[in-house]
């Protein structure tokens, strides 16, 4: 009873969130500067649609426009011009588009019937020529974002684990210091940085890897090899992390005394710093962890796009570039509820690893 009771507390704290969340990006999206009518009609501003065409999904119909003044493009006055009807052919003004998708209503009322959709999977339509549902293109866009994810993390864990290890054992001597240093080095070093340094090494000077990412349909070795450099380059900075939050609570975890008692019954040291040392000592490396992934999304939008990556990130950009608000929108929640749900995630596999933990 108390563990459904936590999972529905969890859910609803992860629900409240991600409400929270979308409501503050639908804010923000719409006080980027520049109307997105203006970006989908460019040059069908002011120029002469014919009569039954078929514009974003709605057929213009001359006799329902009343002839009105067009002034020239850049110029009109808000809310004064919406089109002209001359013979069979009307010219689209970008007020009459706005009206057609809703975006001249309150921003209140827009989300709320935003989130009634989405409620139900159905996060809109793309503001394009031709619109396209935005699942779609996001469903198409995630197993990209999602390879260099998951790549990074277990690349920084299997780097971070044993460098942490060694150097809570070797605590101040020589190995100790060298990975100090590098972890130093690695945190400060943003992964946009590491990622050309990497690229002047790897690809111009040794010619070892391609820069450009290759689908994995394309075969995976040259997909891996695609993501080496962009997946080393975000995993660095997280392993440096992990190795120094590691090292820190091993040195505490080597004092106590159960490790005293297993070392006077002569175990292997190597027993003693895998089995009995390191899972007491991997909560805040597992904390970190978590909080991480929100890091983990924000450098995969840089990598994807110095690497020609077509994921989530390379798609948002795309996105907020030409105020594509329904797909801005999508993404985001997205990455709330992955970030929110990883958390729960993490506090879940506390009681895992801590039955004291489990038994409060």
């Amino acid at each position: 009873m108390r563990v459904a009771r936590k999972v529905l507390l969890s859910l609803l704290r992860l629900a409240g969130a991600v409400v929270a969340v979308s409501f503050l990006t639908f804010l923000l999206a719409h006080k980027i500067p520049g109307d997105p009518t203006a970006i989908i009609l460019q040059d069908k501003v002011n120029t002469m649609v014919p009569c039954g065409s078929v514009l974003l999904g709605e057929t213009v119909d001359c006799g329902a426009l009343a002839p009105k003044v067009v002034h020239p493009r850049g110029t009109e006055a808000p809310g004064a011009v919406t089109s002209v009807c001359h013979a069979d052919r009307c010219v689209i003004a970008s007020d009459a588009l706005r009206h057609q998708m809703g975006l001249d209503q309150p921003v209140l009322t827009q989300y709320v019937h935003w989130a009634g959709k989405a409620i139900h999977g159905d996060f809109g339509t793309t503001y394009d020529t031709q619109p396209q549902p935005v699942w779609p293109q996001i469903a198409q866009a995630l197993p990209p974002t999602l390879e260099l994810m998951i790549i990074a993390m277990v690349l920084s864990l299997i780097i971070s684990i044993p460098l942490g290890i060694y150097a809570a054992y070797r605590e101040h001597r020589l190995g100790d210091r060298i990975l100090t240093t590098a972890s130093f080095l690695f945190v400060a070093l943003p992964n946009f940085v590491l990622a050309i340094f990497l690229i002047i090494i790897f690809v111009t000077w040794m010619g070892a890897v391609q820069s450009v990412y290759v689908p994995w349909s394309n075969g995976v070795g040259k997909n891996l090899s695609t993501l080496a450099i962009p997946a080393v380059a975000l995993s660095l900075g997280m392993a440096s992390v992990y190795q120094r939050l590691l090292r820190t609570d091993m040195i505490a975890t080597l004092q106590e005394d159960f490790i005293l008692m297993a070392r006077a019954k002569g175990l292997p040291t190597w027993r003693i710093l895998t089995r009995h040392a390191l899972r007491p000592s991997s909560f805040s490396l597992l904390t970190v962890f978590g909080i991480n992934v929100g890091t983990l999304i924000g450098g995969t939008v840089i990598m994807e796009v110095m690497f020609s990556i077509s994921g989530i990130g390379k798609l948002i950009t795309k996105s907020i570039y030409v105020r594509n608000y329904p797909t801005i929108q999508a993404i985001v929640v997205l990455i709330a509820a992955v970030y929110v749900a990883a958390n729960v995630l993490t506090d879940i596999f506390y009681s895992v690893l801590d039955p004291r933990i489990r038994h409060a």
